[in-house]
């Protein structure tokens, strides 16, 4: 009777561990689509994925297309690695003419595993905005 005691309890003591433990350390620089698309939608933000573009259409986690209040538009695309960030990058590079290279990397932004392609140029605010959502 005792051994059985002892054993119900310490499996009970294993389940009540399985479930428990430290949470995983998050990774820095690393960004999800959904969380980012959930606090963008509660500050009244429209948010789809359409519209997004041959290219943001290849982001291996996805893409967001996202309408800001004055009506300025961004999109963001999430890979799994910063590399994924990377070579979105490099394929707007290839796609854009020498003349349109400088104005492209104002509005590219690589951040992590996330390409943030602003499609009109930002203010601070919504720089900061699109940024701590990202965050979470």
């Amino acid at each position: 009777m005792r051994f059985g005691r002892t054993l119900l309890a310490a499996l009970a003591t294993v389940l009540a561990l399985a479930g428990c433990g430290p949470p995983s350390p998050k990774r820095p620089n690393h960004f999800e689509l959904e969380p980012t698309r959930g606090c963008l939608e509660d500050q009244g933000l429209r948010v789809t994925q359409s519209h997004l573009g041959l290219i943001m259409g290849t982001a291996p986690n996805g893409a967001i297309y996202v309408t800001l209040d004055n009506g300025k538009r961004v999109l963001i695309g999430f890979g799994n690695t910063d590399r994924d960030a990377a070579d979105l990058v490099k394929a707007f590079e290839q796609v854009t003419p020498p003349s349109g290279q400088k104005r492209l990397k104002s509005l590219l932004e690589p951040r992590g595993n996330v390409l943030i392609q602003w499609i009109d140029e930002p203010s601070k605010k919504e720089i900061e905005l699109v940024h701590n959502c990202l965050e979470g």
